[in-house]
């Protein structure tokens, strides 16, 4: 079971979650003895991937806003002056987040600073952020009708980092999301996504990732909005004795609403990996179309690889669909090569980088497909 969450005394909590701290306190250190929490923890720790040392400085902000002229604003707060407080009236449907993800929760409201971005009603902005350690949390509203490339890439230097992105789309909005989580081999890497869709608000997500010392990922998604749609390609490659733990929560609570999740993954010899999809679709939704379709591919027999696709309906006239397998290199695709005089490391080098690519898009796809290419022959050299 997960140890209860506490904030700290100076915690400052956010009035859109409760009237009083303690109530908050008590809701939080409920939530996180639940049994989803026990299940989304069971083969990471918590306290490995929250560290308890996360003080932040503006010199560790490393955010690349807008360019002057878009029509994007940013600006960067201290949570005791007035970034909840501005943050109350934008936020307020963040609040379902303690019950499936009570640490975030926990995380915002004892936040030295906070990164926050508006888009306005009908414009457009490219954001990049460059992780090169512990994150303060960054929250992105996309107002009616707004579009936004957001590009995330984890510094290969980084040795530890914590970071949470708050993504609000208003109707209509559209964002392409692009991240490179590419550490060192001993990085620590904590991530996490929460993205919230309103009526017809669309969101792609393109990730990329290596395995590392330890890596987590948790996406949060919310469809609350008829026709809000989700799509969401995911590549990685997780080298020998390395780490990669993903979990993505996709709940439509609005009828006729859509996601689609690929996501391939390579194992090296002694890796770890986890995987857990789960679909929650709430009562009165229908029309919704899910599907998830997760692959993995080990290169060795002492590879550990944990997958879990959920499918939780509460309610008639959907279509939905969710798949996982595991397996190896195929033995007559290796044949097939050998007919032609491919040698067979080239060959296994090549059916690994074709196994990624199906999955590597959006618009940092061709420095994914580098770092991935590059792993992919380096784990099919010979041992």
């Amino acid at each position: 079971m997960v140890d209860p969450i506490v904030l700290a005394d100076s915690a400052r909590v956010p009035n859109w979650l409760t009237k009083t701290p303690g109530d908050l306190q008590s809701s939080i250190a409920a939530a996180s003895v639940t049994r989803i929490q026990a299940e989304r923890w069971k083969y990471l720790s918590l306290a490995k991937a929250w560290p308890s040392q996360n003080t932040l400085s503006p010199s560790d902000l490393i955010f690349v806003p807008p360019p002057s002229g878009t029509a994007a604003s940013t600006s960067t707060h201290r949570p005791n002056e007035t970034a909840l407080e501005a943050l109350d009236s934008d936020v307020d449907i963040l609040s379902p987040r303690l019950a499936n993800a009570p640490d975030a929760i926990a995380r915002l409201c004892n936040a030295d600073f906070i990164n926050k971005t508006y888009v306005q009603p009908g414009g457009h902005a490219t954001v990049s952020l460059l992780r090169q350690a512990h994150q303060a949390p960054t929250i992105i509203i996309l107002g009616e009708g707004s579009t936004l490339e957001l590009n995330e890439t984890v510094s290969p230097e980084v040795t530890h980092l914590q970071d949470d992105v708050w993504l609000i789309l208003r109707k209509g909005a559209k964002v392409v999301h692009s991240r490179s989580n590419f550490g060192g081999s001993n990085s620590h890497l904590y991530r996490f996504l929460s993205v919230t869709l309103e009526a017809k608000a669309s969101y792609q997500l393109h990730n990329h990732s290596c395995g590392c010392e330890l890596h987590r990922q948790d996406i949060h998604i919310d469809l609350s909005g008829s026709g809000a749609h989700v799509d969401i390609q995911g590549a990685n490659l997780v080298p020998a004795a390395s780490h990669l733990d993903q979990h993505i929560v996709m709940t439509h609570a609005h009828a006729d609403s859509q996601s689609n999740q690929r996501v391939h993954t390579i194992a090296g010899a002694g890796s770890k990996v986890t995987f857990n999809g789960r679909i929650l679709i709430k009562k009165g939704c229908p029309g919704v179309e899910a599907h998830l379709n997760n692959r993995n591919l080990s290169l060795s027999d002492v590879a550990t690889i944990n997958t879990k696709p959920e499918l939780e309906i509460y309610t008639d006239d959907v279509a939905c669909s969710h798949g996982a397998t595991i397996g190896k290199l195929d033995e007559s695709h290796l044949f097939y090569f050998a007919s032609r005089g491919v040698d067979e490391l080239t060959a296994k080098r090549l059916l690994a980088q074709g196994f990624l690519a199906t999955c590597v898009s959006g618009p940092m796809a061709q420095q994914a497909q580098v770092v991935l290419s590059d792993l992919a022959a380096a784990e099919n050299q010979p041992s």
